[in-house]
């Protein structure tokens, strides 16, 4: 782009004036910066939109994660949720509940420990079956 120069000055009737060529001597040439060409603001510009875009897909890429990780937590406990109330109501339609000692003996468990037991499986339910 070509730059002209700028002149300005005051007429006789205190008006001010600019213009390219000066009327008489008394008038003082202004050095005006020039802004940036329309290509570079074009370019400012394609390149800010291009980092928002980037920004926003970004953000949109870690909410799509977000979102298959709640899924998946939410998957586990439902599975989590189902063991607990069948383990539970087996517990409960059985006569007798045993578990194994370190030798593979069966041990039966006492009343004490099958209310204890079934308290576990209870607060299990409670905990993944919300």
């Amino acid at each position: 782009m070509a730059s002209s120069a700028v002149y300005k000055w005051v007429d006789d009737n205190g008006q001010v004036h600019y213009g390219e060529k000066p009327p008489h001597d008394d008038a003082r040439e202004l050095n005006l910066r020039q802004g940036p060409s329309p290509d570079a603001q074009l370019e400012d510009r394609r390149q800010r939109q291009q980092k928002l875009l980037r920004a926003y897909e970004e953000e949109r890429e870690v909410k799509r994660r977000q979102e298959q990780q709640a899924q998946r937590r939410n998957a586990e406990r439902q599975s989590y949720c189902r063991r607990a109330r069948v383990d539970l109501e087996n517990a409960r339609n059985s006569s007798v509940l045993y578990t194994r000692d370190d030798t593979g003996e069966k041990r039966f468990l006492s009343k004490s420990e099958r209310r204890q037991y079934e308290a576990q499986l209870e607060a299990e339910v409670q905990r993944y079956c919300r």
